[in-house]
């Protein structure tokens, strides 16, 4: 399973690669549009850390909290103003996903 053999250049691939599909989504949001982030991955470089360098990057998004979109059985799913399904928990693979509103 290519999730355990994964490497630190992997790693800062994959980072690398979504931040320019993040890139390319900006560009063409207009206001008020939404970006669902969203990755089958835990490691925080491809989650939490990638979300807060979206909104360094680009502060005419805003965060918007998860928690308002989610089915009560799934409330216990949220981190902050996202969300992470988790095997042991959730009976999923481990996803993770982040709701960005263009200001």
């Amino acid at each position: 399973e290519v999730r355990w053999r994964r490497t630190l250049t992997d790693l800062r691939e994959l980072t690398s690669l979504q931040r320019e599909l993040i890139d390319g989504a900006v560009a063409v949001m207009n206001s008020g549009a939404i970006l669902g982030y969203a990755t089958c991955s835990p490691h925080l470089a491809e989650t939490t850390v990638q979300v807060l360098d979206i909104l360094k990057k680009y502060p005419e998004l805003e965060q918007l909290d998860i928690s308002e979109f989610l089915p009560v059985n799934l409330q216990d799913a949220t981190r902050g103003k996202s969300m992470s399904l988790w095997t042991h928990k959730h009976g999923t693979d481990a996803m993770f996903l982040a709701l960005l509103r263009k200001k």
